[in-house]
């Protein structure tokens, strides 16, 4: 009686372990993908940014002085 009650605590012990185990495996994995999602989404989110500093940048060099001040003080009035 007592041995089938070790073997039976030593299954469970190990059948714990093992899913125990499998579990943090899942959540490392689903982590590391967020991980990545979250760096490609930043990396977007930054060259977005870039190009629209470049592209307001060459607007600035190709516009006259007047025509920017009078632009700017428009749309500071909306």
């Amino acid at each position: 009686m007592s041995v089938g009650l070790i073997v039976l605590a030593a299954s469970l012990l190990v059948a714990f372990v093992l899913g125990a185990l499998l579990g943090y495996g899942f959540n490392e994995r689903k982590r590391a993908i967020r991980a990545r999602r979250q760096a490609a989404a930043q990396t977007f989110l930054y060259r977005q940014l870039h190009d629209l500093q470049a592209a307001r940048q060459r607007d600035r060099s190709t516009q006259s002085r007047p025509a920017r001040v009078a632009r700017e003080r428009v749309g500071s009035y909306s």
